[in-house]
């Protein structure tokens, strides 16, 4: 069986509240082996200690302080809580050390300590709960030992004493007192470790963490910084990126909107993303640095200016609730051990019971839950033990969180007894002190003013950061709206642009070219293929245009040139180039081309007789090219080569005027039924660059030549 007490008390009197908080716990487990104890600060610690484990004839007691203790009622500011455990399927190793202004160090002692004693094994069902002193803002100091010392990574749960808050002396914050098996004490590392005794499955854990901080800007990379202080992100000065989106007063808004804005890095591992606070701590201006907590190494890393909301907490603790029941499998909770950070106490404010509340809907009332809210937490990234020990796993272990909310779920076979209400227990034992200790006028007009005060604070932060919002918004829209306008302009011109190249430029190159971009490459590639090629010349054009101006010259050419070039895609065509007063065309078929340059001799029959000067001399031939890129960086071209381009021009300048002269590799290509009607000549020709004389076929359009 697994049992546990939970109790709470609160009182003036240190010695008295230990008494009537023992005698509540004793009564639900009268014979307990350990307890777990947060307790307020402001306590005469040596007398309420000495008190409580007298109380409980000397038990081992694990914890720390805190002026906001959590139970499965809620949020108890100035009352202590009490767990008492007593089971067979767990062994609990309690192990203290003074930390002495050297974490790592101490870190290391006390798991060689537990390594020795308890020298690990492959099946070991292990899980660490973790408390100690923030020293200087290292607190991510204290998971050293597990890091560098176990065989494998260690789920550790558990968070950094807190002592006076909000007292905005650092010392006076993070020095509370913790609680150290049979002491009391300050500045220590505690450790507890729970460790599966009984048989496999009696005992299981489940672990969740959740920040709930979202992103308000992209990414950047600390491209220059040494460990935690940033000198430039991206490129820019730390400083002028937070002014950019924070405004001039930047540090003013980071330092009293702490708990509303803060930077986070992000660990990722295949879909699984977990963030990590990265708050910036200290401002030098004359260094242009920002140093940043937890002080670890960031050259390289991304960080992401962030956000966070009421809301957004209450549903990251009720995530992380869910994450951590499931990660028990078909086990029952059994025990909640909550850590969340002050900081979201700062900003729930009146709304820190919807936080717990939020857990209990989860676990339920018979669940014990029992926490603090502190400093920072330790929490594995990962929700079971399988996973978070697997070494080969990015995000395997423990880390340092802050502002977030860690839990460590304890589950065993049998499910809570549906009539143990620990809320309404709880809740009478809240009733029975408030009776016994009514608080006095002064105090509760002393209360009322502090929730005031608070509730004026977090207006004035919740005030800025809107303004920060609003102004951001508004600069970003109208920074949007003139790039918006700088980008349609260079949208226009670009189309302008492509609408004149592609005017220039063979339409299989642009269709090439295109399927080359969105691909990524850079450059099309070289191809073989066997296309019919098309060779026409205007005949006498030349001498014309020794005679006549340039604008004439031009018309007249474009008077044949256009029509010829409709005809030439009307067909399945493209026109590779214009060369002079020639056209050299390429066609996907023999029967495409053949009815172009039929077409071509018949457009210009029409001309003739209405005074063109001009007639036309085609090619035609089918083979082999090569489609390669010729030049150089600086000017290319898509180039069409091989004997077929030359076999074709010859066959164009041995062509009878207003005659279309083909291969016979282009007529084996051919429907011979494209040939019916026309007239048809064979003959042997001879050609620069062959040996031996070429049969073609010369073909008359129906009309007769058109010249």
């Amino acid at each position: 069986m697994f049992k546990t007490a939970l109790a709470t008390a609160t009182g003036p009197d240190a010695a008295s509240l230990a008494d009537c908080l023992a005698r509540r716990a004793l009564a639900q487990v009268p014979d307990p082996q350990i307890g777990i104890l947060f307790a307020p600060t402001a306590l005469d610690q040596k007398a309420f200690f000495e008190t409580l484990r007298r109380a409980l004839k000397g038990i081992p007691l694990y914890g720390m302080t805190s002026p906001f203790g959590i139970s499965t009622r809620g949020v108890e500011p100035g009352a202590a809580v009490l767990c008492l455990l007593r089971t067979d399927d767990l062994q609990f190793h309690l192990y203290s050390g003074k930390t002495a202004n050297n974490p790592a160090e101490v870190s290391r002692y006390l798991f060689s300590r537990y390594q020795f004693e308890h020298p690990p094994q492959d099946q070991d069902l292990v899980a660490c709960l973790m408390s100690g002193t923030e020293i200087h803002g290292r607190g991510n100091e204290y998971l050293a030992g597990p890091r560098e010392l176990l065989p494998r990574p260690l789920p550790i749960t558990g968070g950094t004493v807190l002592g006076t808050y909000p007292s905005r002396d650092s010392n006076a914050i993070n020095q509370g007192s913790m609680y150290c098996g049979n002491l009391v004490q300050q500045d220590m590392l505690n450790l507890l470790f729970l460790k599966e005794a009984g048989p496999a499955g009696r005992i299981g854990f489940g672990f969740a963490n959740d920040s709930s901080w979202r992103p308000i800007a992209h990414p950047v990379t600390c491209t220059k910084a040494d460990r935690n202080i940033v000198y430039e992100v991206d490129g820019q000065p730390i400083h002028q990126y937070l002014e950019s989106f924070l405004g001039p007063d930047y540090q003013e808004v980071l330092n009293v909107n702490v708990a509303r804005f803060t930077l986070m890095a992000h660990l990722r591992e295949g879909p699984i993303e977990k963030s990590l606070i990265r708050a910036p701590v200290t401002f030098d201006r004359q260094a242009g640095s920002i140093s940043f907590w937890p002080p670890e190494d960031l050259q390289g890393q991304e960080i992401q200016l962030a956000q966070m909301s009421r809301d957004d907490l209450l549903a990251g603790a009720a995530a992380a609730a869910r994450r951590a029941r499931a990660a028990l499998g078909p086990l029952h909770p059994a025990l909640v051990l909550a850590f969340s950070c002050a900081t979201r106490y700062k900003i729930l404010n009146t709304w820190a019971e919807r936080e717990v509340n939020a857990l209990r809907e989860v676990f339920g009332p018979g669940v014990p839950i029992i926490g603090m809210y502190c400093g920072s937490e330790f929490a594995p990234l990962l929700d079971t033990a399988a996973e978070i020990s697997d070494k080969r796993r990015t995000l395997a272990g423990s880390r340092q969180f802050g502002a977030s909310v860690s839990l460590l779920v304890i589950g065993t076979p049998e499910p809570p007894d549906p009539a143990r209400d620990l809320y309404k227990m709880l809740d009478g034992f809240r009733r029975e002190d408030l009776e016994r200790f009514p608080p006095t006028e002064a105090e509760r007009t002393a209360h009322l003013v502090a929730q005031l005060e608070e509730a004026d604070r977090a207006f004035v932060e919740t005030e800025r950061s809107l303004q920060v919002l609003i102004r951001q918004h508004y600069e970003t829209t109208c920074a949007l709206f003139r790039r918006n306008q700088e980008l349609a302009e260079a949208n226009r011109r670009s189309e302008r642009l492509q609408s004149v190249i592609r005017q220039y430029t063979p339409h299989t190159v642009w269709d090439k070219a295109s399927v080359t971009v969105m691909a990524g490459l850079y450059h099309i590639p070289d191809e073989e293929t066997f296309s019919s090629f098309m060779f026409m010349d205007v005949k006498g054009f030349t001498t014309f245009a020794e005679k006549n101006p340039p604008d004439r010259v031009i018309a007249e050419l474009n008077e044949i040139f256009r029509p010829a070039t409709d005809l030439v895609y009307a067909n399945g065509g493209d026109v590779d180039k214009y060369i002079g007063d020639c056209i050299f065309a390429r066609f996907e078929t023999s029967e495409g081309a053949l009815r172009c340059a039929l077409a071509v001799q018949e457009m210009l029959r029409e001309k003739r007789t209405d005074g063109c000067p001009f007639a036309v001399r085609i090619g035609l031939h089918h083979g082999r090219i090569v489609s390669g890129n010729v030049g150089a960086d600086q000017r290319r071209e898509n180039a069409l080569i091989g004997d077929a381009v030359n076999l074709t021009q010859r066959l164009e300048a041995n062509c009878t005027p207003g005659c279309v002269l083909v291969s016979q590799a282009f007529l084996a290509q051919l429907d011979r039924a494209l040939l019916q009607g026309l007239s048809t000549h064979e003959k042997t020709i001879q050609v620069k660059g062959k040996t031996e004389p070429v049969v073609v076929l010369e073909i008359t359009p129906a009309g007769g030549p058109a010249a």
